[in-house]
């Protein structure tokens, strides 16, 4: 049995024994009640037959008074465990951020080199290490990272991948139609990366 449908069956079992007892205090009452009203018998008969009836009442107040305490030290409980939970949640944010930042300058920084050298020089065999930098950088706060930010990051680590291994690739392929080929493809990654 799981603990949670464990602490249900006690709960019901609570409340089942709670109504039993108050129903049970309400019959002692309405009997010292009657007894003590109707039937013909003398006063001080009559005295002894409430104390019954009273002691129920007193009973009865006990009872709400237990289960008022017991209310709010269980939604006492509960304040505690949304405090805790906000907490922890807020500690977690608060890493998030951190992580995230930190991902984000180191990534901008090694972009910011790696676009200005290919710039400089144009296409070339560089790209490959730069987008294993990048790559690098991206793996290490893959945690903190949303989906969303990740697919763009891979296009653009992606079109450098294409672009590099295409330089490289170039080197072997001889003059001709193969050769235009590659040179599109390579020239085209790169101007994907300026979008």
């Amino acid at each position: 049995m799981s603990p949670s449908v464990g602490r249900l069956a006690s709960m019901t079992k609570d409340r089942q024994h709670t109504w039993l007892t108050y129903v049970v205090l309400a019959l002692v009452f309405l009997a010292s009640v009657v007894t003590a009203w109707l039937l013909p018998v003398p006063d001080l008969f009559r005295g002894f037959a409430s104390i019954p009836g009273i002691g129920a009442l007193f009973g009865a107040v006990y009872h709400l008074w237990r289960e008022q305490r017991l209310h709010e030290r269980a939604v006492e409980l509960l304040h505690r465990q949304q405090d805790f939970a906000l907490a922890a949640a807020s500690h977690m944010a608060n890493v998030a951020y951190d992580k995230h930042v930190a991902f984000a300058e180191a990534y901008i920084a090694r972009t910011n080199q790696g676009v200005d050298d290919l710039f400089g020089t144009g296409p070339s065999k560089a790209a490959l290490k730069f987008a294993g930098d990048l790559h690098a950088i991206r793996r290490q706060p893959a945690t903190w990272l949303s989906s969303e930010i990740e697919e763009k990051l891979i296009r653009f680590e992606s079109a450098l991948t294409r672009m590099g291994a295409g330089m490289a690739f170039l080197d072997s392929v001889p003059v001709g139609e193969g050769r235009s080929r590659v040179v599109e493809e390579i020239y085209k990654a790169f101007k994907g990366l300026l979008r």
